[in-house]
Order: C-alpha cells, then structure tokens, then sequence
C-alpha cells in the first residue's frame, strides 16, 4: 500500500513536471519535489517520526483521496491545461467522500441538486459544469468534515468517562 502511495506521488510529480517545462528533465529535481509532496502527505496524516510506513492500511484511500484534493487546490493552472483531468479528480473526490459518508449515488445526486438549486435532482455528476462540481465537492467535504468531527468528539466523551 506504501509503495503505491510511493509511485502515486512520483506520477503526479512526473505530470507536474512534464506540464511546467513541457518534458520531464532530470530524475534529480522530480526526486526533490517528491520529497516535497512525501512531506506534506507525512505531515497531514502525523506519520513525519516513521514517515509512509507508518501509514496505517485503513487510512490510504483517504491519503490518497487527500492527495487527489491538495493536488486540485494547489496547482492554479490544472483547470486550465488540462480541464478534463481536473474534472475527473473532482469527480473522484465527490464520490469518495459520498461513500465515505454511506450515501449511494441517488443520495448524492438529490445533495447536489439541493445545494446547486436544482428543482430536480440530477441524474449523473456529468450534469454538472466545473464550478458547479467545486461547490458539490465541498459541501460534501464539510458534511465528512462535520461527520467526523462529531464522531471524535463522541469517542472524545466515551473516554473521559471511563
């Protein structure tokens, strides 16, 4: 599982590098930027002492899914070199978070036409243009947020108890 996180990173860092400088030039500097990018994910999931091989299995979906996340929202220029990409890591992180939170695909739809303002529910996330997507993706992203939250505060309370 850590070595697919490993190679996950070391793709986005190839694709990152391919679409700044048009070729991917020099194994040296995308190694420094992978170390950038382990970094951040070790800092985010508290696994900076052990680094990846800490990672427990039940959280790589979500490092992964994460990743997904603050690769969107940091690359400025994603949306526009490569619109479909983006949409699909949209889509992806939607769906993830929708099953996170035990909804089926009706569930989500019905959420989405809701927040957009749909008198209708929508029947597929291919409705949806990009802002729209952007919306649903983090108003489902703070229902987990909330849902998560509550659920350690929870288990918070349970151990002061005991």
């Amino acid at each position: 599982m850590v070595e697919h996180l490993r190679i996950f990173i070391e793709g986005w860092v190839l694709v990152e590098l391919a679409s700044r400088t048009g070729i991917v030039s020099g194994t040296a500097s995308a190694f420094s930027h992978n170390n950038g990018r382990t970094g951040i994910v070790n800092e985010h999931f508290n696994t900076v002492e052990h680094g990846l091989s800490s990672l427990p299995r039940e959280t790589f979906d979500e490092a992964k899914s994460w990743l997904l996340q603050y690769r969107a929202s940091k690359n400025k220029n994603f949306k526009r070199t490569n619109p479909q990409k983006y949409r699909n890591t949209l889509t992806k992180t939607i769906y993830t978070l929708a099953g996170k939170l035990g909804w089926i695909d009706s569930e989500l739809y019905v959420f989405a036409s809701e927040k957009i303002g749909y008198a209708t529910p929508i029947t597929g996330l291919s409705d949806l243009g990009n802002n729209q997507l952007e919306l649903v993706r983090d108003r489902v992203r703070y229902e987990h947020t909330k849902r998560t939250v509550k659920t350690k505060q929870a288990k918070a309370r349970q151990d002061n108890d005991a």
